[in-house]
């Protein structure tokens, strides 16, 4: 295998880049962009997914280890999102809250919202953002981190069961999931949710890390011509039906991501150099935003909003990655195992890390 660096670095900053601006749209009450069948905010959140399905399911063949496994997985989320809960709850909520500062510390949701820390998510803390466009949420994505690690669970509970079924296993979980995904524009009963979270929104982007896991466990070529050739296919002819939609929404956009990804671009190929910034961006941009959208009493425009909350929130995950990641990365376990792996078209390594979302 050829070592030659890849663009993930790049198309999982992209990705945090992407999910900021849709969600600036939204904070000022305007109507997110709509592509590959959702809002851009969550296609952002998808091209993650389908990364993450992808070397998390390598992470797991190259060392098939429980203890390094959920320990490598645990030091790159929690870190990070204890950093950001803590600095919220604690300094930006006694800040700007519309209760006295007693009142906001004796509160029992300031408590309720540290639930965030063990990824049951919790949007509110006493006080605050009570009269934004959003009301009441302090940090709308922490919400597809369970998700998230529930895929990871799913990564090693498949990956006790027999090399040769684990890409089968994988093909069925991504066939109940569709099945799901299908049935929820017909559903007209209550909201089900499981830990916080809602089941059919999980289920939309649980699809793209199934995709991805596959595209590994298959041994897929990635090619980025056929990649590109997928994409215009995809938007000259964008009829079929909407069940036949959706599935080239999974399959067309995880295979893009992880092709372009995989790929060798020069000077994109060594965007790693100063750091992986792509998580931090993501969980600081929403409170950030919110932020800015109470201290200006909503006298901003969308572009204004996408402009500042695109330069503090790389800001955020540069000093989010520096200041916390790196250094608890360092901390994981590691065992060298010569493992077959699968790889991708071009002949380039794998790099880069998981990311999650």
């Amino acid at each position: 295998m050829n070592e030659r660096r890849n663009n993930l670095t790049f198309v999982r900053f992209v990705a945090a880049c992407i999910v900021v601006i849709g969600h600036a749209q939204a904070i000022v009450g305007h109507i997110q962009t709509q592509i590959f069948g959702g809002s851009v905010a969550v296609v952002g959140v998808m091209v993650f997914f389908a990364i993450s399905g992808y070397l998390i399911t390598d992470s797991w063949e190259r060392n098939p280890s429980l203890g390094i496994f959920f320990a490598n997985r645990c030091l790159r989320i929690f870190p990070a999102l204890a950093v950001v809960t803590i600095l919220t709850a604690f300094v930006l909520g006694p800040t700007i809250t519309s209760l006295s500062v007693g009142d906001y510390f004796s509160n029992p949701n300031l408590l309720y919202f540290l639930r965030n820390l063990w990824l049951y998510t919790t949007y509110f803390l006493p006080g605050v953002f009570e009269h934004n466009p959003i009301p009441n949420a302090v940090n709308g994505s922490l919400w597809s981190l369970a998700p998230e690690f529930l895929c990871y669970t799913i990564v090693a509970a498949v990956g006790l069961s027999s090399p040769n079924l684990r890409g089968y296993a994988f093909f069925a979980l991504f066939i109940g999931l569709a099945a799901a995904c299908f049935y929820y524009p017909s559903y007209t009963g209550p909201q089900i949710v499981f830990y916080a979270t809602d089941a059919f929104q999980a289920a939309s982007v649980m699809m793209f890390f199934m995709v991805g896991a596959m595209i590994r466990l298959f041994r897929v070529p990635l090619n980025v011509y056929v990649a590109a050739a997928l994409l215009v296919g995809y938007f000259l002819f964008p009829g079929g039906s909407p069940y036949v939609r959706l599935t080239l929404n999974w399959l067309v956009l995880s295979y893009c991501a992880l092709s372009f990804g995989f790929a060798s671009f020069p000077i994109l190929n060594r965007w790693d150099r100063s750091g992986d910034f792509s998580y931090g961006i993501y969980l600081y941009a929403f409170p950030i935003q919110q932020t800015l959208w109470y201290l200006l009493d909503g006298r901003i425009s969308a572009a204004e909003m996408i402009a500042s909350s695109l330069v503090l929130s790389i800001a955020a995950g540069v000093g989010s990655w520096h200041l916390v990641e790196k250094h608890a990365l360092k901390l994981k376990p590691r065992r060298r195992i010569k493992v077959g792996g699968a790889q991708p078209a071009d002949g380039l390594v794998i790099g880069g890390g998981e990311v999650p979302r």
